[in-house]
């Protein structure tokens, strides 16, 4: 692992993280660090919420999530 890459968990409490829901993750946090935010656009039904709670527990803290109601 490189200086300043986090790691993606493979569970979240008693969820299981699918291998693209964690690519996407890890990919999300790599732009995170390199460009200080990013967008996941991704269709219906493929875990956006899991991909985003991924993201945030590699950070850690306060992270802020917007998604529409």
């Amino acid at each position: 692992m490189c200086a300043g890459q986090r790691d993606v968990a493979e569970r979240l409490g008693d969820v299981m993280l699918r291998a693209h829901q964690r690519t996407a993750a890890a990919r999300l946090v790599s732009l995170v660090d390199v460009h200080g935010g990013a967008m996941l656009a991704e269709p219906v039904g493929v875990g956006k919420t899991y991909i985003a709670l991924a993201v945030s527990a590699a950070f850690g803290g306060r992270t802020l999530i917007a998604a529409p109601a």
